[in-house]
């Protein structure tokens, strides 16, 4: 009896893989005839493994352990073929790991979903499958290749010579860095991160792949950052908690976007410190002051989410949560005492004469005669929505920005240009003063009544909120009036 059974569990087996053989020559048959779909197979998923402990791929070509722990990548497949060639290209670095050593790239090791290895010989043993497989591919040196970042390209080869890709975006671990002195440093710390708001500067882009200075369209939100330490400072990354995701940094290859960093200019010209591929170097001794510029993704002023500022330090981590209480009390314009543009040297404040700087509201919103402004950040008639009030401004300079926000519900408005916040239409006399684009330049001379005039959201004509009001003016200095009505 257990003859026969152990017999027929042969013959099963046996059977089992005949008709495997079948299938897999069956189907090269058929897609040499050339009825085909696209590919045998389509790649369903395509993931870093968390495994830190595996180590099966040597240096170069070789297999085995070298006392280095690899990294690993769980790859699922949908289809029915044959496999007989894996390859791997990391599209930043420009580094590839093929199954085939023959290829001169370095190892790449392949592990069934039952945990065999299937190279042998200096290539992939076939791998048929139906109705999909499971499989993790492995690389030498897991510290040294995705753990600083990249974007792998998967492609899995078929017996019929079709093909089947992936892209897998990796973010980067900042590297560590080596005290350049070798003696011990002060611990370093962040003694303010704050939130500024958007500039009229346009340095930093949405681009991981570009982390090169460069103009993107969109103008940058700035962190102003004072530090006190001794060392160099070697990268720079704000990252969201909770709310809307985001991350800048300035490591070439993580995978977000660029942090540019500047100076603030109070002892040198401003200058900006990122290398051509975004890293940074900066001596520092004592305390130093840096703007950090980004664009942002809408998500730093979001009320939901919090900003978590790291700094690099030589083999130290700094870090601290960003304040929003400047920017939500002045809104988003400049509140630097000069400007990037360029990089010029930073204009001394004008002498302010006259009355000490102040705003009353002299009238309640009302629909104006016709409408001045819409949705957009720019000037436009027609609209049917518009409210304005009426506000009288003392003081002498010139107003380059203004801003009115909600400070009881939703509803924003201002004058700058490019950061998706709805105009803030300013009158004098009927007159419109914003120029195309939104921006003001308004001299004030003692005083001047002003009408200011928004595409109302509901909560303007609805009333029962408190309104803050913020004007910049040229010299750096703001004036805000909480108004109610």
């Amino acid at each position: 009896m257990r003859q026969r059974m152990a017999s027929t569990s042969k013959e099963g087996s046996g059977t089992r893989q005949r008709l495997g053989l079948l299938f897999i020559s069956l189907l090269f048959v058929f897609f040499c005839a050339g009825g085909a779909w696209a590919a045998m197979g389509e790649i369903s998923s395509f993931s870093l493994l968390d495994d830190v402990n595996t180590d099966i791929a040597g240096k170069g070509s070789a297999l085995g352990a070298d006392g280095l722990k690899d990294a690993g990548f769980s790859v699922s497949l949908r289809g029915n073929g044959a496999i007989t060639r894996i390859t791997l290209a990391d599209k930043i670095s420009g580094r590839r790991w093929d199954t085939s050593v023959s290829s001169g790239g370095s190892l790449l090791a392949v592990r069934s979903e039952k945990g065999e290895i299937l190279n042998s010989g200096g290539k992939m043993a076939l791998l048929a499958f139906v109705f999909g497989t499971r499989f993790s591919i492995w690389v030498n040196d897991r510290e040294n290749t995705p753990e600083k970042g990249g974007t792998y390209e998967l492609t899995v080869h078929f017996i019929d010579r079709s093909t089947a890709s992936s892209t897998l975006r990796v973010r980067g671990i900042a590297p560590a860095a080596v005290p350049l002195s070798g003696k011990p440093l002060l611990e370093p710390r962040i003694l303010s991160a704050v939130l500024l708001g958007q500039k009229d500067d346009d340095y930093a882009g949405p681009d991981h792949r570009n982390k090169k200075i460069g103009k993107s369209g969109v103008n940058d939100w700035v962190t102003a950052v004072r530090l006190n330490a001794t060392g160099t400072i070697t990268g720079f990354r704000l990252h969201n908690v909770g709310g809307i995701a985001g991350a800048w940094d300035t490591f070439p290859n993580s995978d977000y976007p660029l942090v540019a960093v500047m100076s603030d200019g109070s002892v040198t010209l401003p200058k900006i410190f990122n290398r051509d591929d975004g890293s940074v170097s900066i001596p520092i001794k004592g305390e130093m002051t840096f703007y950090l510029l980004v664009e942002n993704n809408d998500s730093l002023q979001d009320h939901r989410t919090s900003t978590v500022l790291s700094v690099y330090i030589d083999d130290k981590v700094a870090e601290r949560i960003v304040s929003k209480e400047q920017y939500e009390a002045g809104g988003s314009f400049d509140v630097l005492s000069f400007s990037f543009n360029g990089r010029n040297k930073p204009t001394a404040a004008p002498a302010k004469n006259g009355p000490e700087r102040s705003i009353r509201m002299t009238a309640k919103p009302a629909p104006p005669e016709a409408g001045v402004v819409g949705k957009t950040e720019a000037p436009a008639s027609g609209s049917k929505n518009n409210m304005s009030l009426l506000v009288r401004v003392r003081g002498s300079g010139s107003i380059v920005r203004m801003s009115l926000m909600n400070r009881s519900g939703a509803g924003k408005w201002d004058t700058t240009p490019k950061n998706r916040i709805p105009l803030l239409g300013v009158r004098h006399k009927s007159k419109l003063l914003n120029a195309k684009d939104g921006t003001i330049n308004i001299p004030v001379k003692d005083r001047i009544d002003l009408e200011l005039v928004v595409e109302d959201n509901g909560s303007v004509k609805k009333g029962n909120a408190r309104f803050l009001l913020s004007i910049a003016w040229s010299d750096g200095e703001l004036t805000r009036e909480m108004l109610a009505w």
